[in-house]
């Protein structure tokens, strides 16, 4: 599918702009960091996750992709490419409960 918008783009059919974002990080469902995980942080109780715990991945919040949405869309030289928004540091989902649990002034969870 993006290759044809990217064709399509090419011979000026449409307009067309690609923005690639990694792990959602945020309040709500959408996030593996969201209420499954804060509830039970902020309760002192263990933390459930999918996958594997210690793999690193960069975390990016969704406003941070709307913004990049906006200012490519808006600005033609940005039309028929791919963006890679930026991220921090690449973490695990260990490490950043951790930071969670740290930024909400509670003890560590397992």
């Amino acid at each position: 599918m993006c290759l044809d918008a990217k064709k399509a783009s090419d011979i000026g059919r449409i307009r067309m702009i690609e923005v690639r974002g990694s792990d959602y990080i945020c309040p709500g469902a959408q996030s593996f960091f969201g209420d499954r995980t804060m509830t039970p942080i902020l309760s002192g109780k263990a933390v459930s996750m999918l996958g594997d715990v210690h793999a690193l991945h960069s975390w990016i919040s969704p406003k941070d992709v709307a913004r990049t949405l906006v200012a490519v869309v808006n600005d033609p030289r940005g039309w028929g490419r791919a963006w890679h928004l930026p991220s921090n540091p690449p973490r695990s989902m260990t490490a950043v409960v951790g930071d969670l649990a740290s930024a909400a002034g509670v003890k560590p969870v397992k």
